[in-house]
């Protein structure tokens, strides 16, 4: 018998029904305490939250959840959730705590929560566990400062302060310059994100990673909408998510 206090912090509600439906499966016992889908939430409110599991998935709504541990010290037990296998999961494993990719498996996740189990007195002594992951995971993130794209029968190389902005169209990505040269990459958004210099990249929505310099005019349609009128610009408009306005309002003003 599993009795555990859960947490899940994930921005997509069919992930979030699957996995508590998994939990379920495994355990009744098991209990979905709180549930969360953005790092500014989950920062505010897992510390006043007893739980003995948070499940996290990588990619939320306003940022990426490794922010939550720059917010606030956390000192329950972490399994990270993603749809992708290039965030280090060697390092995880290595450290004892589990990374489980989306579509999450049920023999899987059961692994995951038995290997918690055994894993508590570790735990016992607090963040200590967590900390040395996110010493591990560190190192990972090497800024990326250019990008080989083909270009007709040439490969060439562009840097990434000439890049104005990344798109993603259906499954292509594409790198588009500051003189308006456009290139496929086989590089998705989510993973550049975490290869980008975070004070010259942004992340504005699903489809869309722009450069600071390539802002020429700033438009509110609305109280809760901004419009970015970019140099050059793209074939769509680019609109800032409502979930990521207020990130997007601290990066221009860093």
């Amino acid at each position: 018998m599993l009795i555990m206090r859960v947490i899940i912090v994930e921005d997509e509600k069919p992930a979030a029904t699957h996995l508590k439906w998994l939990l379920n499966n495994i355990d009744p016992n098991i209990t979905v305490v709180a549930e969360f889908d953005t790092v500014r939430d989950a920062s505010k409110e897992l510390p006043k939250i007893q739980a003995d599991i948070i499940f996290l998935d990588i990619h939320l709504a306003d940022d990426i959840s490794f922010k939550i541990f720059d917010n606030i010290k956390v000192s329950t037990p972490v399994i990270f959730t993603t749809a992708y296998d290039q965030y280090a999961i060697k390092a995880f494993q290595l450290n004892s705590i589990d990374y489980l990719l989306k579509p999450i498996e049920q023999q899987k996740l059961e692994t995951a929560l038995q290997k918690l189990e055994s894993l508590k007195q570790s735990f016992s002594q607090g963040n200590e566990m967590v900390e040395k992951m996110m010493e591990m995971l560190s190192p990972q993130k090497k800024i990326k400062s250019r990008f080989m794209v083909e270009a007709g029968k040439k490969i060439i190389s562009v840097k990434a302060e000439d890049v104005a902005f990344f798109s993603s169209e259906e499954k292509y990505t594409f790198i588009t310059t500051f003189d308006n040269r456009s290139y496929p990459i086989n590089n998705s958004l989510d993973k550049l994100e975490l290869e980008l210099d975070e004070n010259k990249f942004f992340r504005i929505n699903r489809k869309f990673i722009i450069n600071i310099d390539s802002i020429g005019q700033i438009y509110y349609l609305s109280t809760s909408k901004i419009k970015l009128d970019l140099k050059p610009a793209p074939e769509s408009d680019t609109i800032v998510s409502i979930r990521r306005l207020k990130a997007f309002k601290e990066w221009l003003e860093q």
